[in-house]
Parts: structure tokens; sequence; C-alpha cells
């Protein structure tokens, strides 16, 4: 919101910041009454998530990364040190109350890979007169684009349609309690009420605006949640459909989990650069990707 500048003056802008302190407050406030909630279902919630599970395979996927991380291809560090992190991991929104925890993310085809790096929209259209579908052809100086295979001995496949129905069973009886839903409203803002049927799950955990609580509140999105559940679970990777690229799929992958695991992704013979660190992600290699 703009405000004429003659107004802006320093009683104002205490207000302004007074009322912003409040919204931070009662988010965090809405965030901790369910994480505490989630807290006392963990063992149902890893159960619940361990069992919809399965082993993932699959080849020739891409990865683009920065130019910056040629050395170490495979690092999924560098999902850690932005804000707010990734889809599926938590990066650095406020480490005290949020610790980071890393992800690899890759996907189907170089379309969809360019898409969700950059969180390019299908069918958007640019200044410049391109389209989406025009730079994502388009390989920039800055990234690097890789060739992997893998196996992934354990996922959980988003893009099926029942596989959360047993979360959401251990979750559904979660509800908002009335002080912060009247909390909302004394601050004038709409009031996130609990989850209210498997398809709102979902679509929350789905969204394409999955930045938006973190950037602007402070808080983890559904998406990142969920990722951390799955991260405590041991799972090792989430299988998502793009919100970018229709029917495609991604794969965001945990390295800290392939400790004793069986689970390998590797870079294709044909795409390694030269001078790199590693050239596989395993229970051998996953300390050096974080």
């Amino acid at each position: 919101m703009l405000y004429p500048l003659e107004i802006i003056n320093i009683p104002n802008i205490r207000r302004y910041k007074q009322r912003h302190e409040s919204i931070l407050d009662y988010y965090y406030e809405h965030y901790s009454h369910f994480q505490n909630e989630r807290s006392k279902r963990i063992d149902s919630i890893k159960e619940a998530i361990q069992k919809n599970t399965s082993t993932f395979k699959f080849s020739s996927w891409h990865r683009i990364f920065d130019l910056q991380f040629i050395e170490n291809p495979l690092s999924a560090k560098g999902s850690t040190l932005n804000d707010p992190g990734g889809r599926f991991n938590i990066g650095n929104i406020d480490q005290l109350k949020f610790p980071c925890f890393p992800a690899l993310y890759i996907a189907e085809n170089f379309e969809t890979a360019y898409r969700e790096k950059n969180q390019i929209l299908p069918n958007k259209t640019f200044d410049e007169g391109l389209s989406s579908d025009d730079l994502s052809l388009t390989n920039q100086n800055s990234t690097v684009d890789l060739l992997l295979n893998g196996y992934v001995e354990s996922v959980i496949d988003l893009t099926k349609e029942e596989s959360l129905k047993d979360f959401y069973k251990v979750i559904s009886d979660i509800k908002l309690p009335k002080h912060l839903e009247k909390k909302s409203q004394r601050l004038n803002l709409s009031t996130m009420y609990h989850v209210q049927s498997y398809k709102t799950l979902r679509k929350s955990i789905l969204q394409d605006n999955w930045r938006q609580l973190p950037m602007q509140v402070d808080i983890p999105s559904n998406s990142q949640i969920f990722g951390q559940l799955a991260h405590i679970a041991q799972i090792e990777g989430i299988v998502y459909p793009s919100r970018m690229s229709a029917a495609l799929k991604c794969l965001a992958i945990f390295p800290k989990n392939f400790m004793n695991s069986n689970s390998y992704i590797k870079i294709q013979d044909n795409n390694k650069p030269q001078n790199i660190n590693f050239t596989e992600l395993s229970s051998g290699t996953f300390q050096y990707m974080y």
C-alpha cells in the first residue's frame, strides 16, 4: 500500500511498525499451535508417510543450477542459503525457529527444470516479446544443465491422488482455536483455518504461490512443513507434479537421508563437467552434499 508523503510521520511509522509486528506475532502463534499438535502425533505422522512410499527410478532427468556451484553440482547446499528455501525444504527464514534442511531439485525435462528454477508460469509473455516457452529453450550462461539418472529407495509420490490419505487422517482432528480466529479478525486478516478436507490439503501442499507465507510473514509454507515431516520420517524424496509445466514431474531429494540407503543419483557420462568433486550422490558421498 502506498501513502502520501504528507502523512508519513513518526507516529504513523510507529503505528505501521506495531501493526506489522502484531501480524508477525499472530502468524508465528498460528504456526506454533499447529506445530505443537503435529509434534504430539509425530509417530503416527511418520508411519502414515512411510506406508505410502515406493521406489523411484529415472533416467535423463535435468538439474539446472547456478554456475558458481559447478565444483559440486549435486550439492543441495544452495537450497538452504536463500530465504525462503525450496518448495519442500526450509531455507534461511529464521534458523532459531525453523532449522534449515537441504533438498536437491530435479525435473523430468529441461523445460520443466528451467521453469521451476525461475518460477516461470506456462504461457507467460515477457516485455521482450518472448514467451516462457522461448526462454525455457535457452540455457543461460550463468546456469548449468546436467542430465542425471538415479534410483531412490523411498519416495512419496504426490502425483498419485491417494498418497496423502493416511497423513490426512492423522492430522484431520487438529483444529484452529477460537482465540486465534478472533485474533485474526481483530487484525483484519483472512483467517487461516485448519485443513477441512483432503482436497484442501493436497491443494495447500501443491499450490503455486508457496513462497507467499515465508516471504511475507516469516513462517514456512505448507509444502515446506510437509517436506520437513517427510524428512523427519527418513523419506529420501518427494515426487510432485510441476506447477510450471503441466503433466510433468519433479523430484525433491533429501541427501541427509541417504546415509543407510542403496539410493544413488549419478551424472550421466556424456554430460559431466570437468574438475568436479563428485559425480554421484550416494551413502558414500551424501555428507558432502549439504
